[in-house]
């Protein structure tokens, strides 16, 4: 299955977005482009950029705190802290699919400076507890903005909100008869405001949180 990929990073002093495609299992990412720090500039570049590539068949994620900008523009709000579908965290998920990725020669990082965005060991140091569960200490100072890229990109490509507004939308067929049905119209508010809840709802910090019946996040 082709994925097409946006992600916007905004929670970082230097904003970035980029593209990319998923396509025969196998990652492309484009060159990034940088993007204003004001939320005044944000709105006014990010949005409009936004309904396009949504429009364009696009999956957009939104990497910010508040989730402003996402509810805006109807992306998906994520974080690193973001819970996959299996409990655990985005920076968990993308650095494990990014290895994954890498082994396979599956991943083609940005052709400037690529060696920017590849993603250390050193970030996530896996060891074990007195009762033998695995616990993950995750170095966030090491994590850098253009590390943020890979992982997300990463964690995209497994990433299928089956609530989210575009997968009701790619459900339910066109637009215009869609919004012309008070039913589907309601629906798709609902999952919108689902959507904002639930990215609200992510912790600020993941420390001292299980993932799984063996699994600690420290």
């Amino acid at each position: 299955m082709s994925q097409k990929i946006a992600v916007f990073s905004l929670s970082t002093t230097t904003p970035f977005f980029i593209t990319g495609i998923y396509n025969d299992n196998t990652l492309i990412m484009s060159v990034p482009k940088s993007l204003p720090n004001s939320l005044k500039k944000q709105r006014e570049k990010v949005i409009p950029a936004v309904q396009k590539l949504r429009n364009s068949g696009f999956k957009v994620l939104v990497e910010e705190t508040s989730g402003t900008i996402a509810s805006e523009c109807g992306a998906h709000h994520v974080s690193l802290n973001t819970r996959h579908t299996d409990g655990r965290a985005a920076v968990l998920v993308g650095i494990e699919r990014y290895n994954e990725l890498r082994l396979q020669k599956a991943i083609l990082l940005p052709e400037k400076n690529p060696g920017a965005y590849e993603i250390p060991s050193s970030i996530v140091d896996v060891d074990y507890n007195a009762a033998g569960d695995v616990v993950y200490h995750i170095n966030w100072q090491d994590i850098r903005p253009e590390h943020r890229l890979t992982i997300l990109c990463c964690f995209s490509t497994v990433y299928h909100p089956v609530t989210s507004a575009d997968y009701i939308n790619a459900m339910t067929g066109g637009g215009e008869e869609r919004e012309a049905n008070p039913f589907f119209r309601t629906f798709a508010n609902l999952i919108r405001h689902q959507d904002v809840t639930s990215a609200n709802a992510v912790p600020a910090s993941l420390s001292g949180n299980r993932v799984s019946e063996n699994e600690v996040i420290l």
